[in-house]
C-alpha cells in the first residue's frame, strides 16, 4: 500500500472512530450493489455476477477448521438471496469490501462477529470500521458465543506461542520493551526475544500510533490483546488496529470542592 494511500485510510479510521457504526458506514466509499448467490465459507460469498468477494476485517474458520460450517451457515442466512451494499475504506474497489443488506441496513460483519462466527482480521486497507468491529467482537467472546466457546479459539498467553505455532492468533500480554532492527519495530513480551513471542511490525507503523495519539515507545509496561498470523515465535501486524490496550483506566481523584 503506498504512503499516501495509507494515511488516507489512517485519517478516515480515526475520522469515523468516533462516530456510530450506522454513520461510519455511510461515510464508507460506496461500491455498489450486488446480490449474493453461494456462500462457500463464513467470509467469502459468491455473487450473482460471478464474482467472489471476502468480507472485509473479519477472519471465519475456513473448511475443515472447528466451527466453519456454523460459520458459513451463518453467513449464508444473512447474505445468500439478498441485495447487498458494497462499501469501502478508500476509492478503488477491492475483492473485500464492507457489506450491508440493502433492505434492512443490517450491517453483516457485525452480525456475524456479534454471533461469535468470526474475528476481527483487519489490514492496512480495510481499518475504517475496526473500532466497532472489535467491540462486537469483544461482546461474543465474552459471552462465550459461537467459536469462543471452543478452545481452539481462545485468547493465549505469550507463553503459550511456541515455535511451531502457526496461523492467525490472539495474544494477551505486557509488553516489556520496544526493540528496532533494519526497518523493523519489534514488540516484545520477554527480555529473551530470541525464545519468546515478537511481535514484528514495519517502522513505518510508528507514525501511525502517533497518529492515532499512542507512541509506541509508550507500549511498554502496557497490558496488550495482539493479533495476527504466527510463524515460530514472531507475530506479524502492519497497523496499530491489531494491538489493543487492555490497561483499565485510573479512576478519577476527586479533587477538594470537586
Amino acid at each position: 500500500m503506498g504512503r499516501a494511500k495509507g494515511l488516507w485510510v489512517a485519517l478516515a479510521a480515526l475520522a469515523l472512530t468516533a462516530c456510530g457504526p450506522g454513520a461510519a458506514l455511510d461515510g464508507l466509499v460506496d461500491g455498489g450493489r450486488a446480490k449474493a448467490v453461494a456462500a462457500p465459507a463464513g467470509d467469502l460469498l459468491m455473487l450473482a455476477d460471478g464474482r467472489r468477494l471476502r468480507l472485509a476485517g473479519i477472519e471465519a474458520p475456513q473448511p475443515g477448521q472447528p466451527y466453519a460450517e456454523a460459520a458459513r451457515a451463518a453467513l449464508a442466512k444473512l447474505a445468500v438471496g439478498r441485495e447487498l451494499e458494497l462499501l469501502y475504506d478508500a476509492p478503488g474497489r477491492g475483492e473485500a469490501a464492507q457489506l450491508r443488506e440493502r433492505r434492512t441496513r443490517r450491517w453483516l460483519q457485525a452480525a456475524l462477529l456479534e454471533a461469535g462466527a468470526a474475528r476481527v482480521r483487519t489490514t492496512g486497507d480495510d481499518r475504517a470500521m475496526a473500532h466497532e468491529m472489535l467491540n462486537a467482537e469483544a461482546r461474543a467472546r465474552l459471552a462465550g458465543r459461537g467459536l469462543w466457546k471452543l478452545a481452539d479459539y481462545r485468547v493465549a498467553l505469550p507463553a503459550e506461542i511456541g515455535r511451531d505455532a502457526r496461523g492467525f492468533q490472539l495474544v494477551e500480554g505486557r509488553i516489556v520493551k520496544i526493540g528496532r532492527s533494519r526497518g523493523r519495530t519489534y514488540l516484545d513480551f520477554s527480555d529473551d526475544y530470541l525464545n519468546s513471542l515478537s511481535v514484528e511490525a514495519p517502522a513505518a507503523i510508528e507514525a501511525e500510533f502517533a497518529l492515532a495519539g499512542r507512541p509506541i515507545d509508550g507500549l511498554v509496561g502496557q497490558r496488550v490483546r495482539v493479533r495476527g498470523p504466527v510463524g515460530g515465535l514472531r507475530m506479524r501486524i502492519e497497523h496499530p488496529e491489531a494491538v489493543e490496550l487492555l490497561n483499565a483506566p485510573r479512576p478519577k481523584t476527586k479533587t477538594p470542592g470537586g
